[in-house]
């Protein structure tokens, strides 16, 4: 018993130290950083990531949703953990940074807490060129129910398991520009 407590506290450790380790590597740096900049600054290689609204005018008392596609750029495969990405079976972290009326929302979504390390179920593998699609429903975990025009950027958690080689996985980079909708 006392061994299995052991590991799982060293499993821990070791991913709390990865996580250390992305984060203060992109201190200071920005989100909207090329998909070139990004891999260099975590060491990790990265996959793009795009959102675009479904539709850009909305009323309050309907979805707000938006369309998150990832790309793997490259011809290798990549592997990326989905917790905590709009890839998840629901929203589950602080993914967007949605503006309103000069004042940034906050997060009133849920959030899990979940046991280290990840099942394998809970990786994707995107293949070189391959792309994943989710639609994420941002009235579900922000408060966008007042009339005015939102501005919506996605930004990416650093990797946040590590599997038993000491693996992050890829990198999720935003890439494009951020969307305006109006809900009336």
């Amino acid at each position: 018993m006392l061994a299995i407590a052991y590991i799982a506290i060293m499993k821990g450790l070791q991913a709390l130290a990865g996580i250390l380790a992305l984060v203060s590597s992109g201190c200071g740096s920005s989100t909207d950083a090329t998909p070139d900049e990004a891999e260099s600054k975590s060491g990790a290689e990265i996959i793009e990531v795009q959102s675009e609204p479904v539709v850009t005018r909305s009323r309050v008392d309907e979805p707000l949703e938006l369309r998150v596609i990832a790309r793997n750029p490259g011809e290798n495969d990549l592997r990326f953990l989905i917790w905590n990405t709009p890839f998840d079976e629901a929203l589950s972290a602080d993914l967007f940074e949605i503006m309103f009326n000069g004042e940034r929302l906050e997060y009133r979504g849920i959030m899990y807490r979940r046991a280290l390390p990840p099942d394998d179920d809970a990786y994707v593998t995107l293949a070189g060129g391959e792309s994943l699609e989710a639609v994420v429903d941002l009235a579900q975990s922000y408060a966008v129910d007042r009339p005015g025009q939102y501005t919506i950027s996605f930004r990416p958690q650093p990797p946040l398991a590590i599997d038993d080689s000491g693996d992050v996985g890829a990198a999720l980079a935003a890439v494009g520009e951020p969307i305006t909708i109006e809900r009336y």
